[in-house]
Formats: C-alpha cells, sequence, structure tokens
C-alpha cells in the first residue's frame, strides 16, 4: 500500500456570494431592497433574513451556517443596528469568520458616523447602551459585542454621508462585491501547476492597459489546459473590468441550445440585463450594440470550434468598448484564425512540473515517495506533459500500492484509458472523411517520415494531402518538425485505437499473419506494414494479395537485418507463376525489401503508385515498355543482384529519385531517361558490370550524381549544369570530357582512388565548390586550378564557417616548391585572421619534422616555458600560434568512429595567482592516418576573458607555460567507453602575434614570395639556396624535405582540405582534397574559398 499522506488544505464550502446583516426596522425597505435587487441583476448569489422578525432568544443555526457559507459578508451599520442582540451576534460571527476563513467584510455607514460605530458613541452609542444595559450580567457578551463593532469599523467602507444619490452610493458597493467575486473566483484550485508562464505570456499579448478591441486566440491540443489557463487568467484580471463573462463548453452548449440562447445570455451579463432581448444570431439591436460599446468589458469562449459560434458570439471588434479584450479557445486553428488579432499555442507540460501534478493527484504531495519515483517517471513519460492524462491517471492511482501501478502501466500499452481517449476523439470527429483517413495513415504508418514525400503518397490515393495535413496541423493532431510528420503519443494511441476497431490498417505481426493465412478482413484492408524482422516464414499463394481490393498502402521491411536464408516470407507459387497476381490498382506505395520474385504482375497497372521500394529483391524485370507507372516519383531496386536493366522510363516522367546501388548486374541505363525531367537524384553506386550511360544533359533537375566505385565505367556522360553533388570515386574514369559544362552549383566533387584518371578541369570556374576529394589519384598529371581563399580575410567575417583547417597528409612527394607555398600561405593566413579580431580558427597539418623558425619559442618535447618580458600582452597582442612536431609509430586501423585531437595547455603565473586555457583543436575523422613524422600548425582566436585577463596583468606577468598532447580516441559501437592511443609529441613552439608586425609582415611575404616566383627556373642551386634560407617560411628547409622524410607508401598523394563550422545549423563537415597549383609559378599560392 502507498505511504499515508497529509491531509490537503480543503477549502471550506461557499453556497451564497453575499450575506446581508442588516436593521430591519431602518433599512429594509429602502437601502437594502435596492441594493438586494441590484445583486440580484448581476446574478450574485445572496443571502438576505427576510423572517428576522419572527427570531428567538439566541441567533438560528441556519443564520450561523448561512454566515459561514458566505464569501462577503455586508454590514449595513445604520442608527438602531446596535440595539438588536440578533445583529450584534450576526457580527461577532462575521468577524469570526473573517478570521479563521478569510472572509471578505464590507461595512456600510448608513446615515452613522464611523467614528461613532467605532468607539460606541453619539446616537448609535446610545442605541447600544440599551442593550448593554440588558446583558450586563453577561459582560463577556457585551464585550465581543463591543470588540467586533470597534474591529468592523476600523475596515474599509463606504458613508453614505460622502455620497448625493443613494444609487452611487448602491452601485460603489456592487463593483466592490463583484470585484472581490472574481478575486476568489480560483481560491478553491489548489492543484494549478506549470499556468504561470502561459498566463504571463498571455497578459502580454491583452496589453490591458491599451484601448483598442483585442481579440486573443488561445490554441492546443484536447487536453493541454487551455480551459484551466483561461479561467486563471479570468480570475485574475476580469476586476478590471466594467462587464464580464466566462461562456463555457461552446461546443457542447451551442448544439445543445443554440447559438441565440448562449448569445443572448453573455449579453445579459455583460450588460447586467435579465430581459435583454436578442432573436438573431448573427446581429445584435442597435441599442444593445450601443450600451455594449460604452463599456469595457472581457468576454472568455471556451471550446470554439466553428467559425459560425466565433461570428455569432463575438461578431466583430466594433461591438464592444474601448479596452475590452475577447479571450477564445479552440483546438482549430482555422477557426480562431478568422476573427483574432493574435494566437498563443499552449505546449505541455515540463518534466518538473507534470511530476509535481502526478503527485499532487496520486498522493496529495508535491513529490511522490522515494519507492514509487521510477514509477512515477513511467506515468510521466507515458502523458507526454498533457495536463489531462497526468490528472487522470493520477486519480485513478491514488491509494494504489506499486502492484496496482505496474498493472495499470502495462494494461495502458493496449487498453488506452478511456476516460483521455474520449477527450481526444472530439478533435478526431470532427474531421471530414479524407481528414480522418490522412490522419489515421499518418498515426498508423507515418509519424516521423518526411512531409514531402507523404504528401506525394497520399496524393497518390486520392487525397487532397497537403490541404488535409494542414487542417490536421491546425487541430494540433499533428506537428511538423524539420519538414517530418510527428504527433503526440497519446495521440497517436487514439489513432491506432481507432484503426484498431475499424481493421482497415494492420502494423502488428500476428494480426497481420492471420489476415494473409485467412480470407479475414481482407476486404476493408487499405494498409499493411510488416517489419519482417519480427516474425517467422509466411506462406503466400501467388493470389494472396488479389483478394484485397482497397490496398493502398504496402510495405514489408526489416528494422534490422537477417541472412537471406532466413527470409520471413516467401511464396508458394503455382506452375506458371513467377510473380504475384492481383495487386490492387490503388496501389500508392509497394514497399518489399527482399521481395521474392522475378517481375511484378502483369495484371498490375500501376496507374496510382508514386512510391516503388524493393530493396535486395530477386526482381529481374519491372513493367513492360511504355507500361510504366505514370505517377512514379521514387524508384529504389538497391541491391538487386539480378536486374540486368531498367524498362522503358518513357511514361515515369514525374520520377525524382532513381537508387540502384549496389545492382551488379545493370548493364544498361535506357536511354528514355532523358525524358525524367524532374529527376532530382541517380545513383548507381557498385553497379560493377555498368560500361556506359546514356547523356543526362536534358535532366535540369538532377542535382545529386553518385557513379561511385563503377570499375568499367570509363567515361562520363554529359551531364546538366546544375549537378550539385558529384561522386565518381573509385570508378574507372579514365578522362575528364571537354563536353561536361562548368558545374557553377557543383558543391560536392569526389573522383579518389580513380586510378586510371589522367586529367581534370580547371576548378577555378565552379564558384559554388565546397568538398573536393582527389585521394589517391595515383595517375594524375595534371593538378587543376583550385578557386583561391580571397586575399582579404576579413570578408570571412561574414561568413557561417568559423573553422578553417588543411590537411597535407602523407604528402610526402610533394616538391619543396608545393612546400613553401603551403607553409608561407598558412602564415600569412595566420596573420591575417589574427588582425581580422574575427573569432575564426585555421590550421596546417604536413609531413615534416622541424619547428618553422619564425615561431618565437621552440623545444624538444611536448612542453615549453617561457619567461615573459614586460607588458607581452599590451593591446597590440592578437593571439597565439602554435605548432607541434607528432611522430605516429604504432599501427592503427581509420574507422568512422575515430577521431584526432591535439591540444596544448596553457598556464600564465603572475605575482598573485594563475589561468589556465585550453587552446585546442579537433581533427575529426580522419581517412588516413599520417605514417611518418607531421607538423601541426594552428591558430585560434583568444577568449573574450582570457584576453581581457592577459592585457590587465600584462605588467606583473612573469612566465607562460605550455603543455602539447595528441591522441586518437576511438569510439566502440557496442560500448560507451573511449579507447585511446597516444601520439608523441616530438618538437612544439609557441608564437605572439602583434598586430603592430602585421602589415609589415603582409608586405614582407608579399615581396619573399615575388623573389620566389621571379627566380629562373634553370637556376636550380639558387633555388635551393633560396629555400635553405626560407625556414621562417617553411616546416623544414628546402631539399632538406627529401632527404629527412622517410619514404613511406603514399596513402594520399594529393592534399586534404577540411573545414569545419562551430554554428553551422546542420552540423556538417566540410571537406576536400586539394594540390596547390602548379600550372603557374606567378600566382599567390591558391587555397580553396569556403564562403
Amino acid at each position: 500500500m502507498p505511504p499515508p499522506t497529509s491531509s490537503s488544505n480543503v477549502p471550506p464550502k461557499t453556497s451564497y456570494d453575499v450575506f446581508l446583516s442588516f436593521r430591519g426596522a431602518d433599512t429594509r425597505h429602502n437601502l437594502i431592497s435596492h441594493l438586494y435587487a441590484a445583486l440580484s441583476r448581476k446574478h450574485v448569489t445572496t443571502f438576505i433574513d427576510d423572517h428576522g422578525l419572527d427570531r428567538g432568544e439566541e441567533i438560528s443555526p441556519t443564520l450561523l451556517k448561512a454566515i459561514e457559507e458566505s464569501k462577503i459578508s455586508v454590514i449595513i451599520f445604520s442608527e438602531n443596528y446596535a440595539s438588536s442582540k440578533w445583529c450584534l451576534d450576526e457580527l461577532v460571527k462575521i468577524m469570526e469568520c473573517m478570521k479563521t476563513m478569510s472572509r471578505n467584510v464590507l461595512p456600510v455607514f448608513y446615515h452613522v458616523d464611523p467614528s461613532d460605530v467605532r468607539k460606541q458613541t453619539g446616537s448609535f452609542g446610545q442605541a447600544f447602551g440599551v442593550v448593554k444595559e440588558k446583558f450586563k450580567g453577561s459582560m463577556d457578551r457585551v464585550q465581543r459585542w463591543s470588540t467586533a463593532l470597534t474591529e468592523a469599523a476600523n475596515l474599509s467602507g463606504w458613508d453614505s454621508n460622502n455620497y448625493r444619490l443613494e444609487s452611487e452610493l448602491i452601485e460603489g458597493v456592487i463593483d466592490e462585491i463583484i470585484k472581490k467575486l472574481y478575486a476568489t473566483f480560483y481560491s478553491i484550485s489548489t492543484d494549478l501547476v506549470g499556468i504561470d508562464s502561459h498566463i504571463e505570456q498571455i497578459l502580454l499579448l491583452l496589453c490591458i492597459g491599451s484601448l483598442d478591441v483585442r481579440f486573443i486566440g488561445i490554441w492546443g491540443m484536447g487536453g493541454i489546459g487551455k480551459t484551466t489557463i483561461a479561467e486563471a487568467i479570468f480570475s485574475r484580471i476580469s476586476d478590471q473590468f466594467a462587464g464580464c463573462c466566462f461562456l463555457s463548453n461552446v461546443r457542447e452548449k451551442s448544439s445543445k441550445l443554440g447559438l441565440i440562447h448562449l448569445k443572448r445570455d453573455m449579453y445579459s451579463k455583460l450588460l447586467g440585463d435579465e430581459k435583454l432581448s436578442i432573436e438573431m444570431s448573427h446581429a445584435l439591436p442597435t441599442f444593445v450594440v450601443d450600451r455594449l460599446r460604452r463599456k469595457k468589458v472581457i468576454v472568455f469562449l471556451d471550446d470554439v470550434n466553428d467559425s459560425e459560434q466565433l461570428e455569432a458570439l463575438a461578431g466583430n471588434h466594433v461591438w464592444f468598448g474601448p479596452g475590452s479584450r475577447v479571450i477564445v479557445t479552440g483546438r482549430d486553428k482555422e477557426v480562431l484564425q478568422c476573427k483574432v488579432d493574435e494566437i498563443y499555442k499552449v505546449e505541455g507540460l515540463n518534466h518538473n512540473d507534470s511530476l509535481r501534478l502526478l503527485s499532487m493527484k496520486a498522493f496529495k504531495e508535491k513529490q511522490p515517495p522515494n519507492d514509487y519515483a521510477k514509477l512515477s517517471e513511467m506515468v510521466v513519460n507515458y502523458a507526454q506533459g498533457v495536463p489531462l492524462a497526468l490528472k487522470v491517471l493520477g486519480s485513478h492511482l491514488y491509494k494504489r500500492s506499486q502492484k496496482e501501478w505496474e498493472t495499470m502501466l502495462n494494461k495502458l500499452k493496449q487498453f488506452p484509458d478511456s476516460n483521455i481517449q474520449k477527450i481526444l476523439e472530439i478533435s478526431y470527429d470532427e474531421l471530414d472523411q479524407m481528414e480522418k483517413d490522412i490522419f489515421l495513415d499518418i498515426a498508423c504508418f507515418f509519424k516521423g517520415c518526411e512531409k514531402d514525400k507523404i504528401e506525394d503518397i497520399l496524393e497518390g490515393c486520392g487525397f487532397a494531402a497537403e490541404w488535409g495535413i494542414l487542417r490536421l496541423t491546425e487541430k494540433c493532431l499533428v506537428t511538423i518538425q524539420n519538414n517530418r510528420l510527428e504527433m503526440h503519443d497519446l495521440i497517436q494511441e487514439m489513432g491506432l485505437h481507432i484503426a484498431k476497431r475499424k481493421g482497415s490498417r494492420l502494423w502488428n505481426s500476428q494480426d497481420i499473419c492471420h489476415m494473409l493465412m485467412t480470407d479475414m478482413g481482407k476486404k476493408k484492408v487499405e494498409g499493411i506494414f510488416l517489419d519482417m524482422s519480427k516474425t517467422g516464414k509466411i506462406r503466400l499463394n501467388h493470389a494472396t494479395f488479389s483478394r484485397m481490393p482497397m490496398l493502398r498502402l504496402l510495405k514489408f521491411y526489416r528494422t534490422w537485418s537477417s541472412p537471406r536464408s532466413q527470409d520471413a516470407v516467401f511464396i508458394v507459387k503455382s506452375a506458371e507463376s513467377n510473380c504475384l497476381e492481383g495487386l490492387s490498382n490503388r496501389l500508392s506505395l509497394l514497399h518489399w525489401e527482399e521481395y521474392p520474385c522475378k517481375s511484378l504482375c502483369s495484371n498490375f497497372f500501376m496507374e496510382n503508385l508514386v512510391e516503388l521500394n524493393m530493396p535486395r529483391s530477386n526482381i529481374e524485370q519491372l513493367w513492360n515498355d511504355n507500361e510504366g507507372p505514370p505517377k512514379l516519383r521514387r524508384l529504389d531496386l538497391s541491391k538487386s543482384v539480378n536486374l540486368k536493366r531498367l524498362p522503358d522510363l518513357s511514361s515515369t516522367t514525374n520520377l525524382t529519385s532513381i537508387e540502384l546501388w549496389g545492382c551488379e548486374s545493370l548493364l544498361e541505363i535506357p536511354s528514355s531517361v532523358q525524358k525524367c525531367k524532374k529527376l532530382y537524384s541517380l545513383n548507381l553506386d557498385n553497379c560493377k558490370e555498368l560500361r556506359s550511360l546514356p547523356s543526362l544533359i536534358q535532366l535540369e533537375s538532377l542535382s545529386i550524381l553518385s557513379l561511385a566505385c563503377c570499375p568499367n565505367l570509363k567515361m562520363l556522360p554529359d551531364i546538366p549544369r546544375g549537378v550539385k553533388d558529384l561522386s565518381l570515386h573509385d570508378s574507372g574514369l579514365e578522362e575528364w570530357p571537354s563536353s561536361v559544362p562548368s558545374l557553377d552549383n557543383l558543391t560536392f566533387f569526389s573522383v579518389a582512388f580513380c586510378k586510371n584518371l589522367r586529367s581534370l578541369p580547371s576548378l577555378l570556374q565552379w564558384k559554388s565548390l565546397r568538398d573536393i576529394d582527389l585521394s589517391g589519384c595515383s595517375n594524375l598529371k595534371v593538378l587543376p586550378e583550385i578557386p583561391d581563399l580571397p586575399w582579404q580575410v576579413g570578408i570571412l567575417q561574414g561568413s557561417r564557417k568559423d573553422y578553417c583547417r588543411f590537411h597535407f597528409l602523407n604528402c610526402v612527394n610533394l616538391g619543396w616548391y608545393a612546400r613553401l607555398n603551403i607553409m608561407a600561405c598558412a602564415q600569412q593566413r595566420i596573420k591575417e585572421i589574427a588582425s581580422a579580431k574575427t573569432r575564426n580558427y585555421f590550421a596546417v597539418a604536413l609531413a615534416g619534422s622541424k619547428t618553422p623558425e619564425w615561431f618565437s619559442y621552440q623545444s624538444l618535447g611536448c612542453s615549453i616555458t617561457i619567461s615573459l618580458p614586460t607588458c607581452s600582452f599590451n593591446t597590440m597582442f592578437l593571439g597565439f600560434a602554435f605548432c607541434a612536431v607528432l611522430e605516429f609509430e604504432f599501427p592503427l586501423v581509420i574507422s568512422r568512429n575515430s577521431h584526432f585531437y591535439i591540444a596544448c595547455e596553457s598556464r600564465f603565473e603572475n605575482t598573485n595567482d594563475d589561468i589556465r586555457d585550453d587552446l585546442s583543436f579537433s581533427a575529426s575523422s580522419l581517412e588516413t592516418i599520417p605514417e611518418s613524422d607531421h607538423v601541426f600548425l594552428w591558430y585560434r582566436f583568444n577568449s573574450s576573458d582570457l584576453n581581457s585577463w592577459l592585457i590587465q596583468n600584462c605588467c606583473i606577468l612573469r612566465k607562460a607555460s605550455f603543455e602539447f598532447k595528441a591522441q586518437y580516441r576511438f569510439l566502440s559501437n557496442h560500448h560507451p567507453s573511449t579507447e585511446k592511443w597516444e601520439v608523441k609529441v616530438k618538437r612544439c613552439g609557441v608564437h605572439l602575434i602583434y598586430n603592430e608586425n602585421v602589415q609589415n609582415a603582409i608586405a614582407g611575404d608579399k615581396n619573399q614570395w615575388q623573389q620566389v616566383t621571379e627566380t629562373n627556373s634553370n637556376n636550380k642551386r639558387s633555388r635551393d639556396d633560396y629555400c635553405s634560407n626560407q625556414t621562417n617560411i617553411i616546416a623544414d628547409g628546402g631539399s632538406g624535405y627529401a632527404e629527412e622524410e622517410p619514404q613511406a607508401k603514399r596513402l594520399n598523394d594529393f592534399c586534404s582540405v577540411r573545414e569545419y563550422s562551430s554554428n553551422a545549423q546542420d552540423g556538417t563537415d566540410y571537406e576536400a582534397s586539394f594540390v596547390p597549383s602548379s600550372s603557374s609559378s606567378e600566382s599567390f599560392p591558391t587555397f580553396y574559398q569556403f564562403l
């Protein structure tokens, strides 16, 4: 059993809004009669003792109970009030309830002085003296009367002598009573959790202080708390308006009572006129509008589901007076949009608030007991922030044992709670038939799928899919996140429950197997999604699907792979049949992994087919020529090893994607592919027998072309200039055809390991290029020109890319001239980036074993300590350049999970304290491991905190130390642990960069570059001398490279350039293989441009 819970503070019962305490002889036929009538017109429930003349000696229990159960007591102090012991006893009880029950007390001094009441003097005191004389034997009672009179008179109230007309006095009392009632409207609610933030946001939209009329919508799914939030707002601000009305359950009441009844009730409350005559649903009498325009009112219309309701009840803005507000709650965004100025969407509770709400319902505490913590978390996860679900489940689980909690949670997996489902199904019931079908398709099959693709499939089913999905989003049944269809788990659960009742959509393997092996329910089945990895073998007759005329969606798939010998689905063929017969012509989606037949059925006309996916199938033939599905948009036959050719594609002009990768027997692609003008992606990777392709130049929409691992493909076909992604790696390509146009939109280009490739065109015109991979092109004789990195590095400030990295791994055969280009440009870029003061990062890796001599501080080993000159870090200081020479001597196997990491930890010491800063960079997943010593050189923009600290302490800094470390990290697919391989740091260096030297350094480097480029190419001796003297520019001097570098096997003949963005939205790593242009000795070294 659950632990005992503490009692909660139960609010006292209230039967009346107002209790009137008065002396009948003084006020019954004047003030009291008018006050009571005014309260009645305001629909304020008032207790008035009409039989006071028949009282006995003591105040009746009924009267005492009425005082206790009234929210407000109004005391009318008149001249003879204190002469009545019954009035005085009422007063004592009223003041007692004010203290013990927090009741409101409002005194009215009717033709008496408040001071006389307080001190019991004057004519009021004389009347009280008469009673005192009668009860001089009960002085305790008399003292209670006197104390009560004094306390009541000290309260804020109304003095009739301050009002010219009695009606003005009554109006003031009524207004204050209404304010008090609305202020206590929500005092009984003790479980309002997580709504404060919603209220604050909606109050901002309401702009209470402005004089314009504003309509605000509160929108959200069923059970999310819209009404609760509206009620809380009503209780908080309604006293700021001259008239108010909260009209609840508009959807239900309008269907039962009619809009005219609701409209009459609403405007009667707003104007305080019970006899208001309204006979038309979409209009108001002129007299009513004129009265309404003179009042500042607030109206709440709860659960509106039809624009006609909103039109009838709220009309338009001009009906209401300045400063009025209309708040509408509903599930349908379209309904709200037709009238409101702003819409606020209510999201679910966060985890902490969800746990608190559940705990208050299940345990009457703010947090669950420790032994119920795990079970409570499970319930919270199930409810996913929906207050309705948390309240319902919490109430069910109140005072239940842990075993009962577990039983309830297990039950919910198969049988959703009916109270929750009843509320959620309201939104479903209001959909039209097409919207219901789309909703059930998404709930059963397409949650989490790409919106555009599912719209295509549903359009093939004959639905207006785009409109239908829009309506589902407006009704909070579906959401769109990153172009994917999503829905709340409880809503999906509701959809699955409905679909299961209908039997039109099947996803449970047991239900599907039973249906396939029998004739039960086949005629009404519209969709089948079977995970074959969750079932055993299923025997299919070749005519199994012929009895499913309504079938629109068919998908057999695996969530995990298994050996082909364990195929879940196979066919019992007839003697002459080699295919499935009778597939429904309504099919829009046919996805069958490991399809066992050699062809599709001959009587399958496919006029509605949008997506045909048969990866790893036995298919040899799709359709006969000129019989292709006209609506087909996506075709996937990947790894269908028996497929030799595609059929004629003349009819499939809507194709956008063709996936044929791994079709190892494929010989050709039909020339009719040129008619597929909408084709966006063509993947022919690993089609080993493919020898040629037709011209693709007419495919103007083609953006992705992948021909990787096609060893027999010697020539590239004509391709359109709009291609963005071109992958040719490990293909048999020998020459780059001159007919290929300038690829202006190309962003990714790979010819890695094309060992027969001898030349490439200049890439200077490929302005959009970001990623290049020329790795392993061992026969490439002529190097392409690469687009320049702009000389003015300041232009990078407009780029989203913060990190720029150039990796020349294992480029041991690079000539001295290429090395000179690399290091000279690296030094230059570091200085320019530092000068620009952008938050950029620059790094270079190159085979070598020496630290460039331009580094001010150098050391053997992995650490260096330097003594700092006075004021080293002044305002001209820009940052640090770092260098490390690493020794790679261990055997490693590169994987996608490998990660190279190099860092420098710094420590700066002064007379007071020290500070550390990790000046690191990551080289990410390298395809190549260095096989010899490599120089890593990098610059990183200092953090503002570090720079500020250095400048502030520059005059007292004495010493700085730097420790370098490098390692490979390998992440296991099966274990969360990370394996690390330390890399030895042989040398290191640090260089301080100052602003004052930048311009001079730039000019000097240009002059040095000019000297190099103007050197006579025949004067080799002069070149060598020059190179050996320029160790302040390059990592190792001149021809010394060739002598010092080991002759390791060359894994990468060219240079890998990488760029990473710390703030890129998609987190994509940008890669390229690169060699500086050697075709011209008169240009500055050309680096790849990333913008």
